[in-house]
């Protein structure tokens, strides 16, 4: 498919039950956006049947259309191609599932974040949920995969195709699940249409319990003490209540549990003081612990998914194997480091930029300059893990403070395809590929020694 009505297909981002999502191209403007063509599975056809399915996409575009709040995400656009309807979207190219780690398999486990992190994308999904919950929407399908995050962590609501007005009755086959399991509400597996805003509570509290333990519900339910050590206990209440298999004894609404959510937060804030991300033990200079001058790989290279768990170094949850503590000495306006001789920027790029644009803020930096230094480059993957430090939480690693605020993605130089190059996050410390559309912040590195 080369067009979907005025604009131009760029590539497919993803398929579902009930319709295929591709990234578009804006005419004139350039912009990339996300078109949702309705192109339902054959079961769930036969199930429905075309014109049920039509009905729901189009009422689906109406909803999304109509709702204005930042952290839901909106229809743009609406119209049909080739006898089939298709809504346009702003492209979002990564979900709290990919930031989580989630895959196919609901057993495996998935990164984990810290409280503040965690807590700060639960407030702002409550948000949303408290402007559908105010037109009476209830979505019915809150999890990971269906939380947008822009570039800037905004979290946004999407995948409305499921969502329910309180006493609406849709008489679907009794063989047809509405729900995502293991997110789903208790009263919700039993009957679809009983499903309320405690409902989409409940699958805020399993979220929630999931990004801090990076484990779904066992036999023990969700009990923070089962998976963390020494939780807080605020904390482990606002799961508790959250989770809470009866409706009636979960937060009243989303109001109340955004409200809850802030005072934890808040809490927490006030008792680890902002600390993130330091490095407790400096080294030794004597003590690089086997990183070299030159140790890491520096020509950028083409590396498929396949492969790149192994040739970058990483786990199964696409973080950086355990290493060496990065010794970094600051000056101001750049950052040694001592165990490997690169020589870092001190900021990142004020705002994020596509993977062409970010080669062209690398050639301009070069042509100003840092006083006695030249040679400015993107990193490589394993330059860029190299300077990540521990945090306390398992084997996670994220930029420590010295580099001053932390962006969401930063871009390497390695590439996955034509189409796409290799980024990390940071903040949680894992390598991703994106899209050269999508937008990340620029750390630019030079071999280069500097200059007394």
């Amino acid at each position: 498919m080369k067009k979907i009505g005025k604009y131009e297909v760029a590539g497919l981002l993803g398929k579902g039950g009930m319709a295929l999502v591709y990234k578009v191209r804006v005419p004139v403007a350039g912009r990339m956006a996300a078109a949702k063509v309705l192109s339902p599975h054959p079961f769930l056809e036969n199930l429905l049947g075309q014109k049920r399915l039509h009905d729901l996409f189009v009422r689906e575009a109406q909803v999304m259309g109509g709702l204005y709040h930042p952290n839901l995400l909106e229809a743009l656009d609406f119209g049909e191609h080739q006898g089939r309807p298709y809504m346009l979207m702003a492209y979002h190219p990564v979900s709290l599932g990919l930031l989580m780690g989630e895959s196919h398999e609901p057993d495996a486990p998935s990164r984990t974040m810290l409280p503040l992190a965690a807590l700060n994308f639960c407030e702002q999904v409550l948000s949303g949920l408290s402007c559908l919950h105010d037109f009476k929407i209830v979505h019915r399908d809150i999890k990971p995969s269906n939380i947008l995050v822009s570039h800037d962590g905004i979290a946004k609501i999407g995948d409305f195709g499921l969502f329910q007005r309180p006493g609406e009755k849709f008489r679907q086959p009794e063989n047809l699940h509405v729900g995502s399991p293991y997110y789903s509400a208790p009263e919700q597996e039993n009957d679809p249409d009983s499903a309320t805003a405690q409902s989409d509570l409940y699958s805020v509290g399993v979220m929630l319990f999931r990004m801090l333990t990076g484990a779904l519900a066992g036999p023990g339910g969700f009990v923070l003490s089962r998976l963390v050590q020494d939780p807080d206990p605020d904390l482990e209440a606002l799961v508790a209540k959250a989770t809470n298999l009866a409706p009636a004894k979960r937060f009243e609404n989303a109001r109340e549990m955004r409200k809850e959510v802030r005072r934890v937060r808040n809490l927490l804030e006030k008792r680890q003081k902002g600390a993130v991300c330091r490095l407790e033990v400096k080294a030794p200079d004597s003590l690089m612990m086997g990183k070299a001058k030159g140790f890491f790989r520096s020509a950028p290279v083409k590396v498929h998914a396949k492969n790149a768990r192994s040739f970058f170094g990483l786990d199964d949850l696409w973080r950086p194997l355990p290493g060496p503590m990065p010794v970094l000495e600051a000056d101001g306006k750049t950052v040694l480091d001592k165990g490997t001789g690169l020589v870092w920027q001190a900021q990142c790029t004020d705002y994020p930029l596509s993977w062409q644009r970010a080669q062209a803020f690398v050639a301009e930096l070069n042509s100003k300059g840092l006083p006695g230094l030249s040679g400015w480059r993107l990193p490589t993957v394993e330059e860029a893990v190299g300077i990540l430090a521990p945090r306390p939480v398992d084997m996670d690693r994220c930029l420590p403070e010295v580099f001053g605020s932390l962006p969401d993605w930063l871009w390497t130089s390695d590439r996955k395809s034509f189409t796409a190059a290799w980024s990390i996050n940071p903040k949680m410390g894992f390598v991703a590929w994106q899209d050269v559309t999508a937008l990340c912040s620029v750390l630019a590195v030079t071999g280069q020694s500097k200059k007394p």
